[in-house]
């Protein structure tokens, strides 16, 4: 952290499309760090269109944190015209010495044609997009003057899609870790009632695993509850499907809730997720004093080490049904769990080590 904190004059924009749970969660912890550490922080934002809205509590932590917000003509749609759009907004902060760090393969690609150096962090490159997807991403990559990812995993996807990078860094996501260790969720309310999965109802997020495992539990005999935290294209699909398995009774579907509000009373935490850049939920879930099971992808076993502090499983619903049963049975697991996991965190996504990841990634601009 001193390293920045002697940087005070620093001035950065963030580029991305959108702040929604997930990946806008990290940036925001940046944005907040770089501006208690004295720098000069904005962020770039795609209008909302097409029903699409940003997470208004991210919006308010981030003005309230003293960074500013600038709109640009929505992303989304991927165009020349509104590649020129970012250009256009971005042009006057790099003349006025601002570090451009991007957030997204099409900004990136737009800065890089227009010859404007820029920083460049992959969050997750998901699985099956369209190959025109790809190639944006591909030469923004190619484009950026340092490509950085939030995991280890992230980082390898970049270096397949483009494996000419040559500076790159790792640059871990800053997670609120509260000093003290948090006390289980289980031992506040005695046993595991009530499973959540949080975030976007799309593929890659797995909710439909986590329906079939309910199913299979109730089948055994558990009688749990469900509830599903976000809101997304596969909600209507979702809620069919539960009534096809005849869980229906045993499901709520909350939408988006304020952050104070989204682990209220779950016990156990499921991320049945396809593909995960890191995997944030797993980590707040932690702190909050929930065990969670989850399967092995993507950066998810960066954030939680298998029998220490969460349980892992390939991509089936059966490991994910072993595993909810295996902390039904054993209450100490699940607090023992939270416990490691909280040290494990602490250790790992405090503060001075996501800011000195920002620090090296910016130094290889130089």
């Amino acid at each position: 952290m001193q390293g920045l904190k002697n940087s005070v004059a620093m001035k950065i924009l963030h580029v991305t499309q959108y702040l929604r749970y997930g990946s806008a969660r990290g940036i925001v912890n940046w944005i907040k760090a770089q501006i208690q550490c004295g720098m000069t922080v904005e962020l770039l934002l795609s209008e909302p269109c097409r029903g699409f809205t940003h997470d208004p509590s991210l919006i308010r932590e981030v003005l309230m944190s003293g960074a500013k917000i600038r709109l640009v003509h929505s992303t989304f749609e991927r165009t020349h015209w509104h590649a020129q759009s970012i250009v256009k907004k971005v042009q006057p902060y790099f003349l006025d010495g601002y570090i451009i760090h991007t957030h997204g393969g099409f900004a990136a690609m737009a800065l890089g044609n227009a010859k404007i150096p820029f920083v460049h962090t992959v969050h997750g490159l998901g699985m099956g997009r369209a190959e025109w997807v790809d190639k944006q991403d591909r030469v923004g990559l190619g484009w950026a003057k340092a490509v950085s990812g939030i995991s280890r995993d992230t980082l390898n996807q970049a270096r397949i899609l483009n494996p000419n990078l040559k500076h790159t860094a790792i640059t871990p996501y800053i997670i609120d870790i509260p000093s003290t260790s948090p006390i289980p969720a289980i031992r506040r309310r005695g046993k595991i009632a009530t499973l959540g999965q949080v975030g976007d109802m799309v593929e890659l997020k797995g909710h439909k695993y986590t329906l079939r495992a309910l199913a299979e539990l109730k089948t055994q005999g558990y009688h749990l509850k469900l509830k599903f935290i976000g809101d997304g294209p596969l909600c209507g699909y979702l809620k069919k499907l539960a009534y096809e398995l005849g869980i229906e009774s045993n499901v709520e579907f909350c939408g988006f809730l304020p952050k104070d509000q989204v682990y209220k009373d779950l016990d156990l935490i499921l991320v049945p997720s396809l593909k995960e850049g890191l995997g944030l939920v797993s980590a707040e879930s932690l702190l909050q004093g929930i065990p969670v099971c989850a399967f092995k992808v993507g950066g998810i076993p960066e954030v939680l080490s298998h029998e220490r502090s969460g349980l892992l499983s390939e991509v089936s619903v059966g490991g994910l049904v072993l595993n909810v049963k295996r902390y039904l049975h054993s209450p100490e697991l699940a607090s023992l769990h939270v416990r490691e996991g909280y040290y494990e965190l602490r250790r790992r996504f405090g503060s001075e080590n996501g800011l000195n990841g920002l620090r090296r990634l910016y130094d290889l601009l130089k």
